[in-house]
């Protein structure tokens, strides 16, 4: 009898042990679901913040270019062979830090 009690109580441990750790592969799978949706989420959130930069960064470009043209009192509007020298110009004179 003392066996026999030792015996399911041996089983039932093991089966304690079972639900338990279902339990925690349960919750490591909700939360590894919930830190991908969030990855994904911050992903999508730095594409966008890149797309701004873009903008914000040919924003500047055109401003400074603005500026070049004011310097040199060009009148607009230009043609497409002239704006294309005065672009080469620009990148020039950018690349030798003259502007």
């Amino acid at each position: 009898m003392q066996i026999t009690g030792k015996i399911n109580s041996f089983e039932n441990e093991g089966t304690d042990v079972e639900t338990q750790r279902q339990g925690v592969m349960k919750e490591m799978e909700e939360k590894q679901r919930a830190l991908a949706k969030l990855a994904d989420s911050f992903d999508e959130r730095t594409k966008e913040l890149a797309k701004v930069l873009d903008q914000v960064k040919a924003g500047i470009f055109t401003m400074k270019f603005c500026y070049f043209l004011l310097r040199l009192k060009i009148s607009l509007p230009l043609t497409d062979c002239s704006v294309y020298e005065l672009v080469y110009m620009y990148v020039w004179q950018v690349s030798r830090n003259v502007t």
